[in-house]
Formats: C-alpha cells, sequence, structure tokens
C-alpha cells in the first residue's frame, strides 16, 4: 500500500485530508509540524508528501528542502491559503512536484495525487 505523509497543523484539515486519501486505498502518517515531518521522513520514506506551507517550527518550503536532502525523487505537493509568485518559484526551486491551494476541491487533490504515485 502507498504510503502518503500529511503535514498539516489544523487539526480538521489533517481528518478532511487522512480520510479522503484513505477512501482511495493509501495510507496516511500524520505530522503536526515541519520538524517531525523531518524526523518520519528519516525513519520511513513515505511515497508521497502533502505539506502545507505554514506550519509551526520549520515551515513547509524547509520541510521541501530538508527532505529532498534525505532522498532527492520524494514527490511533495506544497498546500496553501496564499500562493504568490515567489512562494511558487521558492517551493519549484527546491523541487516541489506540484501545488495546491486551500481550500481545495477533494477530486482535483485526489488527481494530483494519484498522478504522482503513478
Amino acid at each position: 500500500m502507498k504510503s502518503i505523509l500529511i503535514v498539516e497543523d489544523n487539526k480538521d484539515m489533517q481528518f478532511l485530508i487522512s480520510n479522503m486519501l484513505r477512501e482511495e486505498g493509501f495510507e496516511t502518517i500524520i505530522a503536526e509540524n515541519g520538524l517531525d515531518a523531518v524526523e518520519l521522513v528519516k525513519k520511513q520514506i513515505p511515497d508521497l508528501i502533502l505539506s502545507d506551507i505554514g506550519l509551526p517550527g520549520i515551515n513547509g518550503l524547509q520541510v521541501l528542502k530538508r527532505v529532498k536532502q534525505i532522498k532527492e525523487e520524494l514527490a511533495v505537493i506544497i498546500m496553501s491559503g496564499s500562493f504568490n509568485d515567489d512562494k511558487i518559484y521558492e517551493a519549484r526551486k527546491l523541487g516541489a512536484a506540484d501545488f495546491i491551494s486551500k481550500p481545495f476541491d477533494n477530486n482535483i487533490l485526489i488527481n494530483k495525487v494519484r498522478n504522482l504515485m503513478h
């Protein structure tokens, strides 16, 4: 079973994303902050990471940078409620596979995940 690490500090969003992905047959792991996410990746590399950009501790871009140092080919989707060109440019430069704006359409998120998992 393919595993997805969800890096999100909002409990409601964690629950929503996790349930949606489990219904699609994915195993989900949750990290509430960036530092926990990096530590989890060091122990068990997931197949994909969905990370919010605004996190306590280290932000989503810093998570992206650190996990790419652990496994460069790891696919990371960055989520944000407020993307701007600078954030997108920086995330692309660091190796983000895709982006999703919050609030998001569930089908769009599922399709982005499926496209990166196959």
